[in-house]
C-alpha cells in the first residue's frame, strides 16, 4: 500500500481540526449576527441585550455552550453576584470587552444594559438616585456598563449591591491612544482645525498645549488625569491630582471591584472574568480565543504615532499618581490571576 505521507500524529490534528471547524464557523456567524442585530433602543439608559426579564426570557430564543461545542467548560462552585457594574475608563480595551459581554448574555441568558451616556463621567446626587432605582428595577442576574466615575450604590439603596469590574492600561499609552481616536478614528472624529487634528502627541505635549499638559480631571474630552477619578468617585476633590484623590481611588479599589485588569493582560484578564463569574462569562475565552484578534483590530486606534522617550519621561512626572494606582492595580491583578490559576475556584481568594 502507498504510504500517504501523512503521520498519525498529523493525521489526529487534522481529524480534530475537522471536527472543530463547523463550531468555529458557526459560533463566528453567530457573534456576527449578534453583534449587528437584535439590539433594540428605548430603554432607560440606552439599549439591552439578553433576558429582558427572567419571566419572560424562556420566550426568548436560547443557545447554550452544548449547542456551539464548549459544554466541558470548568465551572467553580460558588454563589454569583446578583449584578456587575463595569465602569469602564475609555481607551482600555472595553469596547472589544463589550463585544465579548453582548455574546456572553446571550450563551448565559443575563441582562446586559447598555449606557448611551458616552461621555458624561459624572452625576450628581438626583441622577445617582434616579439610576439606582432603575438599577433596582432590571432583573438579576444584570450586568451594567457606562463610562462612570465610580458610585457607590450600596449607599443608595442598590440591592443586591453591584460588584464592580473594570480594566486599565499604562497611563501614557492610553493617553496617547485617546489622543489619536478622538482626531482619527472613523465615526469618532471630533470637531476641530486641520491644525489641531494634523498636530502629534509629541508636538502637543513638547508645545505645552493645554489638552495634554493640564490634568483637567472633570473633563472627559481633554487634559491627563483620566484613570483614578474612575476609581475614586463623584467628589470634587476626585478631579485634580493628590493624595486625597489616590487614597480614595484606592481604598475603593480593596472594597469595591472584584477584578480589575490590564490591557497588557487582556487574555488572562478574560480568563478570570470566566473562572470568577461563570454564571456570566462561561465561555467567554473559547469566544475570545477563537475572535480576539478580530475584535482587537475593529477598534485599534487609527493613526497611531509612539510618544518618544522625551515626551513619555515629561508626562510621567506629570502622570504620578495615575501610575501609583496603576502599579498598585497590576500588583493586585497579577497576585489574584496566579491564585486563580492555582486553585480554580473562588472559594479561598481574596481581593486586596
Amino acid at each position: 500500500m502507498a504510504s500517504t505521507g501523512q503521520s498519525p500524529m498529523s493525521s489526529h490534528v487534522l481529524c480534530r481540526w475537522k471536527t472543530l471547524l463547523p463550531w468555529v464557523v458557526t459560533l463566528q456567524a453567530l457573534v456576527i449576527v449578534w453583534l449587528s442585530t437584535g439590539v433594540g433602543r428605548g430603554y432607560w439608559c440606552t439599549r439591552m441585550v439578553g433576558s429582558v426579564s427572567r419571566k419572560t426570557s424562556q420566550d426568548r430564543p436560547s443557545l447554550s455552550l452544548h449547542s456551539i461545542g464548549l459544554s466541558s467548560l470548568h465551572t467553580p462552585t460558588a454563589s454569583p453576584p446578583g449584578r456587575i457594574f463595569f465602569n469602564r475608563v475609555p481607551k482600555c480595551g472595553s469596547s472589544s470587552l463589550l463585544d465579548l459581554m453582548r455574546v456572553a448574555s446571550r450563551l448565559n441568558n443575563f441582562t446586559f444594559v447598555e449606557c448611551a451616556a458616552y461621555m458624561t463621567f459624572n452625576v450628581d446626587a438626583r441622577q445617582a438616585e434616579r439610576m439606582a432605582a432603575k438599577i433596582n428595577n432590571v432583573s438579576t442576574p444584570m450586568v451594567f456598563e457606562r463610562h462612570l466615575h465610580f458610585v457607590n450604590f450600596k449607599t443608595l439603596g442598590v440591592q443586591p449591591e453591584p460588584v464592580y469590574v473594570n480594566i486599565v492600561r499604562d497611563p501614557i499609552d492610553r493617553l496617547e491612544s485617546w489622543y489619536y481616536y478622538r482626531r482619527f478614528q472613523e465615526g469618532h472624529e471630533r470637531q476641530m482645525s486641520d491644525a489641531d487634528r494634523n498636530r502629534t502627541y509629541e508636538e502637543c505635549v513638547l508645545g505645552n498645549f493645554s489638552e495634554c499638559v493640564e490634568p483637567r480631571g472633570d473633563q472627559a474630552e481633554v487634559g491627563y488625569f483620566k484613570i483614578i477619578p474612575f476609581f475614586c468617585g463623584q467628589h470634587e476633590f476626585c478631579r485634580a491630582p493628590g493624595e486625597a484623590a489616590l487614597s480614595e481611588a484606592i481604598q475603593n479599589v480593596k472594597k469595591h471591584y472584584a477584578v480589575i485588569g490590564l490591557v497588557e493582560m487582556y487574555p488572562q484578564f478574560i480568563q478570570t472574568l470566566e473562572v470568577l463569574f461563570p454564571t456570566y462569562f462561561k465561555g467567554i475565552t473559547a469566544i475570545y480565543n477563537v475572535l480576539g484578534e478580530t475584535i482587537h483590530k475593529q477598534y485599534k486606534t487609527s493613526n497611531r504615532k509612539r510618544a518618544s522617550a522625551r515626551v513619555r519621561q515629561v508626562m510621567a512626572s506629570k502622570l504620578e499618581d495615575e501610575y501609583q494606582l496603576y502599579y498598585y492595580i497590576r500588583r493586585r491583578f497579577v497576585r489574584l490571576y496566579k491564585q486563580l490559576m492555582l486553585s480554580k475556584t473562588k472559594t479561598d481568594i481574596t481581593f486586596i
